[in-house]
């Protein structure tokens, strides 16, 4: 369950990389250059709210079914967003 936790935290901190490296190698005009850094801000104080706990939960066998779902809850969110 500990790996699980961190392959699924270190996934979304690459996701997040990579989007922030796309947003830099496309300059587009001033306005949508700040909402789309003002998005992935968002992203990574998210990041930073939910797995870094997670990743700290991981490490206690006590606390690793907390810490997957701390982990997937980004996930489970955006699920839950699109069925509605």
């Amino acid at each position: 369950m500990r790996l699980a936790v961190y392959i699924i935290a270190g996934g979304q901190f690459l996701f997040l990389c990579l989007a922030w490296l796309e947003i830099t190698m496309n300059p587009s005009d001033a306005a949508g250059q700040g909402m789309a850094y003002g998005f992935l801000m968002v992203g990574f104080l998210a990041l930073a709210i939910v797995v870094v706990p997670a990743i700290l939960l991981a490490r206690s066998e006590k606390w690793q079914p907390l810490a997957l779902l701390l982990a997937a809850s980004p996930f489970l969110v955006l699920i839950w967003i699109n069925a509605i």
